[in-house]
């Protein structure tokens, strides 16, 4: 009876059987107490699940110098990017627990790019990259790789001034990260129109 007590002591003061039913319905309640074998075998499997999506380390979400792959990380917010080519990417670690379906994200980014026309006239046009992918966890020592999310080259056809986000939908509630790029127009770029 003392884990229904612990189950409730977090319920509010007035605890009806429709405010009470979040905290009366736990694993501890259903089925009792988790032994300590029990809480050694699912412990750590539940923890993972509570944190959900994450980055696998601090440089793993971003933007790299490499064509198809990270060479050498340059960061999230990364302003104008030198001569040269680059990808987005992410690494994630994800739980090892729940349905394939469990675990998803959605990239998007958004680049308004300037390009002049022979005539001289400034043109603006924005391009939009989007994708929604399902995923699982990889292993213990890795991460679920996307990469690259998008490939970036320096300079472009026009001037582009670039934001991105990647957002986890997620049992444990939603989780996003952020960046932005640029590139220069290319000297002898123009647009023919």
């Amino acid at each position: 009876m003392w884990w229904l007590l612990t189950a409730c002591a977090d319920a509010p003061k007035e605890c009806g059987p429709v405010e009470c039913a979040p905290f009366l319905n736990t694993p501890e309640v259903a089925a009792g107490p988790l032994e300590p074998w029990e809480q050694a075998l699912v412990g750590p499997l539940l923890a993972d699940a509570r944190q959900g999506i994450r980055a696998w380390d601090a440089e793993s979400i971003g933007i790299c110098r490499g064509a198809r792959a990270c060479d050498a990380y340059v960061g999230t917010e990364v302003g104008e990017l030198p001569p040269g080519d680059y990808i987005l990417r992410a690494e994630l670690r994800v739980p090892e627990l729940g349905p394939p379906a469990t675990w998803k994200v959605s990239f998007r980014s958004s680049c308004e790019i300037t390009t002049r026309t022979k005539t001289g006239e400034m043109r603006k046009k924005t391009e939009t990259v989007s994708l929604d992918q399902t995923v699982r966890y990889a292993g213990p020592s890795e991460g679920w790789r996307i990469e690259p999310l998008q490939r970036i080259t320096s300079p472009n056809a026009g001037a582009a001034v670039c934001i991105w986000a990647l957002d986890a939908s997620q049992p444990s509630g939603p989780r996003s990260w952020s960046g932005s790029w640029s590139t220069p127009a290319q000297v002898d770029a123009a647009d023919p129109g």
